[in-house]
């Protein structure tokens, strides 16, 4: 398989430049964009580069979206509070691809307050019933709201190796308090299987509190 680039952004709600989101995507020609809190504004700066997939924005941070530069099937998984978007990406479009490969987009709910760990843990649940169905090349990746720490992390690592950890013992952290702030943690993943890592970047996008991950990834 040739190598497959995927970018994964939290774009905070409407707040990330969509002119910033753009020129990311005309730097890196990605093959796939998984977009968190994806907004009206964001998702058209979007289709003006990837015109396959699912866009679902929204006002009020529970928007995603998984664009493609070829086709490929895109569903939801249903997850408590905000569904994960899978792309299934297919031979006869992706060629040479030996199989399919699956993408999927996921914007965890963070750990702030009982009822929010409540939820993750009823998403995390759904996530891995769903991944433990049979083994395939697939990627999972997104805003995980966990650090390598967190449970969350650490069980889904259990099933997938992190693209990140294989590049470099201690990647670029991802997050911070606010767009303009030194990024703190790393809670933005690209989790994978089946697949061999080129290259992971961390990039900064204009606006948002989180910075995009770059993954370079080819058949393992």
């Amino acid at each position: 398989m040739p190598e497959l680039r995927l970018l994964t952004a939290n774009l905070w709600n409407g707040r990330a430049r969509p002119d910033a989101l753009a020129d990311a995507i005309a730097r890196t020609q990605p093959d796939a964009v998984l977009a968190q809190e994806l907004a009206p504004e964001q998702a058209d700066a979007i289709e003006k580069h990837l015109s396959y997939g699912v866009l679902m924005p929204r006002r009020d941070k529970r928007g995603m979206g998984l664009a493609l530069r070829r086709p490929a099937q895109v569903a939801l998984l249903p997850l408590p509070r905000r569904d994960a978007l899978v792309a299934r990406l297919l031979p006869e479009h992706w060629g040479p691809l030996a199989a399919p490969l699956e993408i999927i987009n996921v914007h965890m709910s963070a750990p702030t307050r009982l009822s929010r760990l409540l939820l993750r843990r009823a998403q995390l649940k759904v996530l891995r019933e769903y991944l433990e169905r049979g083994p395939m090349t697939r990627v999972v990746a997104g805003d995980l709201n966990s650090f390598r720490l967190m449970p969350a992390y650490r069980e889904l690592r259990s099933l997938l190796r992190d693209a990140a950890l294989e590049r470099r013992p201690w990647p670029a952290p991802t997050w911070s308090p606010g767009a303009s702030w030194p990024r703190l943690l790393r809670i933005d993943h690209v989790l994978l299987h089946g697949l061999a890592v080129v290259d992971v970047e961390v990039l900064r996008i204009d606006g948002s509190d989180h910075s995009a991950v770059l993954a370079t990834l080819k058949a393992d």
